[in-house]
């Protein structure tokens, strides 16, 4: 049976070109010329016609696992499995949604193209999915980098991006802010790491306040405030719970944003009714994360190659707070 590799090699083309040609990608971009190699020699060698059929039966698999999630990665998992629902349907690609045993086996399906997987995942659960199909991947961290394909952000980008915008305005103080457990908690996350290396670096004051709740938050920040009369602060908040903390807090005060006080979150999108987010945000588009991840089975499954972590990049969203 012809193969794509078979075809790059008599056409004297990039096997990823071949991939995407015989796909239909809509963002392919290469002369005609070449494309009408690529199809002829895939018709002689048989391949046309079943890469048609196979084309037909695309099924892809998606595991969604929400347990353990903070209330913001809970909100962003449901708006990226809404979204790869609405992706296959406008590629006429099957799904299957994979459902468990008490031992979080799912049933061999080596028919699938892949396997996409949304939320939160031990060892264990990742190990059975990849019993599933070989084909899969991430979306987030998976749990082990060097066996599995994940979609990840770019967390240290994301941590230069807020440091540099304070550093812009010269603050006095800058609050590292967050609801947890306990500090130790706190303190174990990728954006705390980063924080803490870069903050060190730039030599610049920063205080790391952390809470078991909204309304301590609330009001060990307010305490701080005041305390805090003659200086412009920065404050951070790691979450969306945080963000609305600080809101409370710093308008409770009457403190004017960015004057007195300016705020800027990570990936808050919440809004009360009738409103816009409160805060500038450094974010990221989860559409393009779940474009990438579908793209990224689409290929593997015609390659038979399997990628590592893929690190997409944050943006900003200015809303005037810093």
């Amino acid at each position: 049976m012809a193969t794509l590799k078979d075809i790059a090699n008599q056409t004297n083309v990039a096997l990823s070109t071949v991939s995407r040609v015989l796909n239909e990608k809509p963002d392919m971009h290469v002369t005609e010329e070449t494309r009408r190699r690529i199809l002829e020699t895939a018709e002689a060698l048989g391949y046309h016609k079943e890469r048609l059929q196979e084309k037909r039966e695309q099924t892809i698999g998606i595991a969604f696992e929400t347990a353990g999630l903070s209330i913001p990665a809970f909100y962003m998992a449901l708006q990226a499995k809404a979204y790869l629902e609405e992706l296959c349907r406008q590629r006429n690609i099957q799904m299957v949604y994979l459902s468990l045993d008490q031992n979080k086996k799912p049933e061999p399906m080596p028919h699938l193209i892949g396997i996409a997987a949304i939320g939160q995942f031990d060892a264990v659960y990742a190990k059975h999915l990849f019993d599933c199909n070989r084909n899969v991947i991430f979306l987030g961290d998976s749990p082990d980098l060097m066996e599995y394909c994940s979609i990840s952000p770019d967390y240290r980008m994301a941590v230069d991006m807020i440091q540099s915008k304070f550093m812009e305005k010269s603050y006095d103080c800058v609050i590292y802010a967050g609801i947890a457990e306990n500090e130790t908690k706190a303190k174990e996350g990728e954006v705390y790491h980063y924080w803490q290396y870069m903050a060190k670096k730039r030599g610049f004051m920063e205080k790391f306040l952390t809470c078991h709740n909204r309304m301590e938050m609330q009001e060990n920040l307010q305490e701080y405030l005041k305390t805090a009369e003659e200086q412009r602060i920065a404050i951070f908040a790691v979450d969306e719970r945080t963000a609305m903390c600080i809101a409370a807090a710093v308008w409770g005060l009457g403190k004017k944003v960015p004057e007195q006080v300016g705020v800027l979150t990570l990936n808050c999108f919440f809004a009360t009714p009738g409103t816009e987010p409160l805060f500038s945000t450094i974010d990221f588009d989860i559409c393009q994360y779940v474009i990438t991840m579908l793209s990224c089975l689409e290929q593997q499954y015609s390659l038979g190659q399997k990628g590592k972590k893929i690190v997409l990049p944050f943006g900003y969203t200015d809303r005037k707070t810093v």
